[in-house]
């Protein structure tokens, strides 16, 4: 790997932990809009408690998601590749499952304005896609970005 990461990656590290403290505080919190929609949901049909789990699930992966993002960008490596490995599948199974008032609110966007609503979609595609490319590098090419 490179001796020096590019300042980009540092201050997209930096505003990605911003974002993952403030999600992962809001769950802690029980008082952010998602856990209110979901708590609402659950109210009416149990079911959603599956729903709710994901999105705990995710957060909470999506936070964790940020030690191999650090190790990535500072040229560290910690625990063996398998561990990031399996990290990196459980995160996009989370992606997937994770996600419901995200996809409501997006859905949401598409009757009230779609030029709106396509534009979020671009917007946190674009924000989330460094991570899910670094921890992919650091998971699957370590050999390859510690080769000297």
């Amino acid at each position: 790997m490179h001796k020096k990461t590019r300042w980009p990656w540092k201050v997209y590290f930096f505003i990605s932990t911003y974002m993952g403290i403030i999600n992962f505080m809001g769950l802690l919190a029980g008082d952010s809009q998602i856990d209110q929609y979901y708590k609402i949901l659950i109210v009416f049909k149990r079911s959603y408690l599956i729903w709710y789990g994901f999105n705990i699930a995710s957060i909470s992966t999506e936070a964790l998601c940020l030690i191999p993002l650090f190790l990535f960008v500072f040229h560290k490596r910690f625990l063996s590749p398998f561990v990031w490995q399996s990290l990196f599948g459980i995160r996009i199974v989370l992606f997937f499952l994770g996600h419901s008032y995200e996809v409501k609110m997006i859905k949401s966007y598409f009757y009230a304005n779609s030029a709106v609503a396509a534009g979020s979609i671009v917007f946190l595609f674009l924000l989330m896609l460094p991570a899910y490319i670094a921890h992919f590098q650091y998971a699957f090419r370590q050999k390859k970005l510690f080769a000297t």
